[in-house]
């Protein structure tokens, strides 16, 4: 992991356990859980997982069996209108991909998949750059 894709509130796994990112330097980080802080190197963490159960702790709804999706973001570009819509797609129960989806576009609609994205820090990152939204729970 690089320091640059983390952020204060990230999710992230070390030695099996779930902890929140409370500080970034050039190659530590500190990490916090309801037990323990503590201050570790950047080399060390690991992503969490996307499943279903973390979308919902991060606010997520569900659309269908195959689908979450964060509630949408009404934006506004040189006077032109558009949702954004953050959606995360399974298969059975195997995590798929991310999509954004831009709803009113001057085209109609228009949609992007992040395949690239497989971890909640990367989900964290991603809603919060596109809607604005930080996404953090209490451990």
């Amino acid at each position: 992991m690089k320091n640059e894709l983390l952020t204060i509130g990230n999710i992230i796994k070390y030695k099996d356990e779930i902890f929140t990112i409370s500080k970034v330097t050039a190659d530590m980080v500190e990490i916090t859980n309801a037990t323990k802080t503590l201050d570790v190197k950047i080399a060390d963490i690991k992503g969490m997982a996307i499943t279903k159960e973390w979308l919902e702790k991060l606010g997520f709804d569900e659309i269908d069996k195959f689908g979450y999706e964060k509630t949408s973001h009404t934006t506004y570009c040189k006077s032109i209108r558009y949702e954004i819509s953050v959606r995360a797609f399974f298969n059975n129960d195997e995590f798929n991909d991310i999509t954004v989806v831009f709803n009113d576009c001057p085209d109609g609609w228009s949609a992007r998949e992040f395949k690239h994205v497989k971890y909640v820090h990367q989900v964290q990152n991603l809603v919060y750059v596109l809607l604005g939204e930080k996404l953090e729970i209490e451990l």
